[in-house]
């Protein structure tokens, strides 16, 4: 027997288009890698078809968030008739970070459709003797 999947967003997107056929509701899910170097945690994301101006970009010191916002509006004049349309999609992704981060620091750059984020690492203190009294 074979095991299916339930996926809320497909389900979702797949009851909705009944009453707006003609509506989007996918976003390609980007491809995002992480690692480490000696000093930095570098993530990187494949973005394709996004604009700069359409990426959100959170970075704390437990990890980061990325957001991809786009909006899109048309407009059509007919004689006397007017209509105009707005459409939104987009997604929102958060990388958990393996070590501390220093993420004031944080440097970012989106080239070709592929963004690049490199936080360096916290220097690690070995922590001090305390005397027990």
């Amino acid at each position: 027997m074979k095991k299916q999947e339930w996926d809320a967003d497909k389900a979702f997107a797949k009851e909705f288009k009944h009453f707006f056929p003609s509506a989007e509701f996918e976003f390609p899910r980007p491809v995002l890698e992480s690692f480490e170097t000696a000093s930095e945690v570098v993530v990187t994301a494949e973005l394709p078809g996004v604009r700069k101006e359409d990426l959100r970009l959170n970075v704390s010191e437990r990890g980061m968030e990325l957001g991809v916002v786009r909006r899109e509006h048309s407009e059509k004049h007919r004689g006397e008739t007017h209509e105009s349309s707005s459409r939104f999609s987009g997604f929102t992704r958060y990388v958990s970070f393996p070590c501390a981060v220093d993420a004031s620091a944080a440097k970012a750059s989106f080239r070709n459709g592929i963004l690049e984020v490199r936080v360096p690492k916290k220097e690690r203190h070995a922590g001090r003797a305390v005397r027990i009294g």
